[in-house]
Order: structure tokens, then C-alpha cells, then sequence
């Protein structure tokens, strides 16, 4: 607990001694508990949504990579005839799998930015579906999102650097193969 979270349970005891037994004393954060578990839940659900995001977009990288290389093993065979090192056909489909990451992460966040930021700023409203719902007191059904630089900023570098390195696997196991069975390989 910090240096101000013990000063409130400090002051807690001290007003309950000054009042005595006939009354109950309450710190800010025990009446607001409720609205600290929801902040909370909300941050879990948010992580859990982000997770599965990510994972999607994972797959689809990784399909993406796996297909480009495995539809070109007769090329690395050719390459590999005409000369080129293990090494250089590795670093060219390294560097096509960066690129392809840039460039894919790029649009991806760009939307994801421009999505969030209409969220953030505007908000989706549910108020319609909701009009008919009986409650005591008002209540606003307005979805409001949360923009994060940083966020975007990790999802971009995530984008990139799984491209790259979903390229490296199947890039390898192509390479291994002789030119002659490489050339053959549909």
C-alpha cells in the first residue's frame, strides 16, 4: 500500500476512535468498491478482447507467410540451381516477410487507430435497443473506447516481427531440400 493508502486507514482509526462505537466509518475506496471491480473488470475484458485480436491476426499472418514460401519451393530449387547461397534466398524471403509485415501492420493499425478513435471520441450508442428497458434512474447507453498509443505502437512491432519469423520456418525446411526436389515440388 502506498505512503497516502496508509494515511487514509491511519485516519480511518483516528476518526472512529474520536467518534466511538455508535458510529461506522467508511474510506472513499470501501464506498467506491464496486466502481474499482468494474474498472477492473472491464481492463480484463479489454486485455481478453486484445488477446483474441491478436491471435486472429496471428493466424492470418502466418497463413499468409506459410503459403507465400510453400507455393515457392520450385523458385528456391531454381534459385538454388542457378547459384544462390542457403543464406541469401533466406535473407530475401526474410526481408519479403518484413516488408509484407510493414505493410500489413501499417493498414491494420491505421484502421484499428481510426476505428478506436471514432469509439473514443463518439462512442456507439445502443440507446434505441435499450429504450424500452425499465429503470429507476437514466441511463445513457453509450460504448465509449479508449484510445492507446502504445497499444497501437505493440500491435505494429507484433505484426512485423511475427512475419518475419513465421517466415523463417518454412523458408528453412524449402531450403534444405535439393534444387532437383524442390523443382519438382508442387
Amino acid at each position: 500500500m502506498s505512503r497516502n493508502g496508509n494515511r487514509l486507514t491511519q485516519l480511518k482509526k483516528e476518526i472512529s476512535r474520536a467518534l466511538g462505537k455508535d458510529y461506522e466509518v467508511y474510506t472513499w475506496k470501501e464506498l467506491n468498491a464496486s466502481i474499482f471491480e468494474i474498472s477492473g473488470l472491464k481492463r480484463t475484458m479489454q486485455f481478453l478482447i486484445g488477446v483474441i485480436v491478436v491471435l486472429i491476426a496471428a493466424v492470418g499472418i502466418i497463413n499468409t507467410m506459410l503459403m507465400a514460401v510453400m507455393e515457392r519451393i520450385p523458385e528456391i530449387g531454381t534459385l538454388e540451381a542457378m547459384g544462390f547461397s542457403k543464406d541469401n534466398i533466406i535473407k530475401m524471403f526474410i526481408y519479403e516477410g518484413g516488408i509484407i509485415g510493414i505493410f500489413g501492420s501499417i493498414s491494420g493499425c491505421l484502421l484499428g487507430f481510426l476505428l478506436s478513435l471514432h469509439l473514443s471520441l463518439i462512442g456507439l450508442d445502443l440507446s434505441k435497443r435499450f429504450e424500452n428497458i425499465d429503470i429507476v434512474y437514466p441511463i445513457k447507453f453509450i460504448i465509449k473506447g479508449e484510445l492507446n498509443y502504445l497499444t497501437v505502437l505493440s500491435v505494429f512491432l507484433f505484426g512485423v516481427i511475427i512475419s518475419v519469423i513465421v517466415t523463417l520456418w518454412p523458408v528453412r525446411r524449402a531450403t534444405k531440400l535439393e534444387p532437383v526436389e524442390a523443382l519438382r515440388h508442387i
